[in-house]
């Protein structure tokens, strides 16, 4: 199979050019993968059924308790800047 001709147009869709000496390797890697696939097709698929997921491990969530730390002191003495009882950081803008 000769994908030189997609190699062009994958160029041309990346807007990137590949020096004439990469061509020779980038080929040689996409020809692998396209037999990786195609060995990938023949698997029998038949009676496999399709999956939304790869595992069916269900979240587990639990009600929310309010727990009172002790510790306000602690954390905020290793803030560099603080400004009463809230740490200060820089402003970000997005």
């Amino acid at each position: 199979m000769k994908i030189d001709d997609k190699l062009e147009y994958l160029q041309i869709l990346s807007q990137i050019n590949i020096d004439s000496e990469k061509k020779d390797k980038i080929e040689e890697d996409l020809l692998k993968i396209i037999d990786y696939m195609n060995k990938i097709s023949e698997v029998d698929t038949d009676n496999i059924e399709p999956l939304s997921h790869i595992n069916f491990e269900e979240n587990v969530c639990r009600e929310d308790e309010v727990i009172e730390d002790k510790r306000e002191g602690e954390i905020l003495s290793n803030a560099p800047i603080r400004k009463d009882d809230m740490i200060v950081v820089p402003k970000s803008i997005i």
